[in-house]
């Protein structure tokens, strides 16, 4: 359970808004999990979770430590007590360790479980309660692994836009998104949904890939829903909504996708909490009617999604937002890791293909953990 109300969290952000920064980028860093939208809407919860974590969790740092990557040079920011730990020769500390690791799930239940839920969506998509849903499986990897080794080898194999490492009493959030769930800068809405995807193999061509995905009517369709989608919750407190680079690609070391971008500028009375309730969870990790999709993966999917599609950023001190989706990411307790990926599910979807997906979504989370243990042989 959250230590705070979401009115306290509020409260206690307007406060710190109100004294002096440390620096511009100054704010509260941390988590909503995926059952944060249960304090907005009425969304029935799963009854069984691999992990606790709370509804949202958020740090607001004494000081800030940045590397700016052009100079190559550190600045810091904040009183000197908070970085006298800091050496300029640090010794090598890593101590040998087997960095074993065992995926708990038998991964054949898994893809039947997968199939059977892809088929039981179809009975609502055919229905019409629902144009698309996104359905997810969770692994539990029980392992000997150090969190930030783990971390340092995934941002090595798989450098993405939005990489996080966040310590806490629960266990570590940390992951590589390649996308946002949301970003405001000077009261203007960004969003960036992601949807349509094609998985890399070795030596593929990916010019040829690229011609395929954007000309495969299933997958556009699927994207251009959840760009309304997108467009719809901008509306809700923006206005002049537009959408602008449409069904632009970008890639990965595993996956290539299609993502388009929506802006929208704020209206005059709404604040930057009245955009994230709108928002939240992105739709391309619920599905649309969003509400309803949201109902019927709490019916389908085996066990609480966890921090699985919540979202990981900043809300910094001057009303701007960065809030990355936590997709591509991992939740990490003394010996155990959870990582889960999901698909989007519509009426043509081929339920095998669609498991091939979520399969290639977390193959960097699953190969950072056989480098760390290649490492050590």
């Amino acid at each position: 359970a959250n230590e705070l109300s979401f009115s306290e969290f509020k409260a206690k952000y307007y406060e710190a808004l109100s004294k002096n920064k440390i620096c511009d980028f100054a704010g509260f860093f941390g988590v909503f999990s995926a059952n944060f939208v249960s304090l907005f809407e009425k969304i029935p919860l799963s009854s069984k979770k691999n992990y606790d974590f709370p509804l949202f969790l958020f740090a607001n740092a004494k000081a800030y430590l940045i590397y700016e990557k052009n100079s190559k040079m550190f600045f810091k920011f904040g009183a000197s007590k908070y970085f006298e730990y800091l050496k300029d020769d640090i010794e090598p500390m890593k101590k040998k360790q087997k960095n074993d690791f065992e995926i708990l799930n038998s991964l054949e239940d898994e893809k039947n479980d997968f199939l059977k839920m892809c088929e039981k969506a179809k009975e609502y998509l055919l229905s019409g309660d629902i144009f698309q849903v996104v359905l997810s499986k969770q692994l539990c990897i029980k392992h000997q692994v150090n969190a930030f080794d783990y971390y340092e080898s995934l941002s090595a194999l798989n450098p993405s836009a939005y990489m996080f490492y966040f310590p806490s009493k629960y266990g570590v959030v940390l992951g590589s998104s390649p996308e946002f769930l949301l970003k405001i800068k000077k009261r203007e809405i960004y969003l960036a949904p992601i949807a349509g995807t094609r998985n890399l193999e070795n030596n593929c061509d990916l010019l040829a890939l690229e011609k395929d995905l954007l000309s495969d009517e299933k997958e556009l369709s699927e994207h251009k829903m959840l760009v309304d989608l997108a467009r719809n919750d901008a509306s809700k407190f923006g206005t002049q909504t537009r959408v602008e680079n449409l069904f632009s690609i970008i890639k990965n070391k595993f996956v290539m996708h299609i993502v388009s971008e929506v802006y929208a500028n704020m209206k005059e009375d709404a604040s930057i909490f009245d955009v994230i309730e709108a928002v939240f969870p992105a739709g391309t990790l619920s599905g649309a009617p969003k509400i309803r999709a949201l109902e019927i993966t709490s019916e389908l999917e085996d066990c609480d999604r966890g921090i699985y599609g919540g979202a990981v950023g900043f809300l910094n001190f001057n009303e701007d937002i960065t809030l990355a989706i936590l997709i591509r990411c991992a939740f990490f307790t003394q010996d155990k890791a959870y990582l889960a990926s999901g698909a989007g599910i519509v009426l043509q979807s081929e339920s095998q293909k669609e498991y091939a997906e979520i399969c290639a979504k977390r193959k960097a989370l699953l190969v950072a953990f056989e480098n760390l243990k290649k490492e050590n042989q």
